[in-house]
């Protein structure tokens, strides 16, 4: 499994790598941490930007109902809540539904009971 950061300039140059294959590119070029930089074909990039997409997609919905759990928890239970903790039943039903939304207009999904604590990370796993 290739691990890639998500840094705001990580994104931007994800971005570009979208625009490049809008463009109709079948190569190019990017890293994944730790390693030099490679060619990569226009189906692993694709691979790549989608599990991104994927992996934003989750933590935006995950992000956004933590106020409410933390509002409703109320002091000083709500400082034992972390990110990645899961979330109340109601709220995990909720963001499967908003993800499964997303799903059908972007290809979005992280199945419920995924959990995700090394925030900015993004796991791939590419083809052999």
């Amino acid at each position: 499994m290739k691990k890639f950061s998500l840094t705001l300039p990580d994104q931007i140059n994800l971005l570009h790598m979208q625009n490049l294959l809008d463009k109709g590119c079948e190569a190019m070029p990017y890293h994944v941490d730790g390693e030099s930089v490679r060619l990569w074909s226009r189906d692993g990039m694709q691979n790549i930007l989608h599990e991104v997409d994927r992996h934003i997609a989750y933590h935006q919905v995950y992000y956004s109902l933590l106020p409410e759990w933390i509002c409703r928890t109320g002091y000083p239970d709500f400082r034992g809540i972390g990110y990645g903790d899961a979330l109340p039943d109601d709220l995990a039903e909720s963001m499967v539904m908003v993800l499964a939304g997303d799903m059908k207009r972007y290809c979005l999904w992280y199945p419920q009971s995924f959990s995700f604590k090394e925030s900015m990370i993004v796991p791939v796993q590419l083809p052999s």
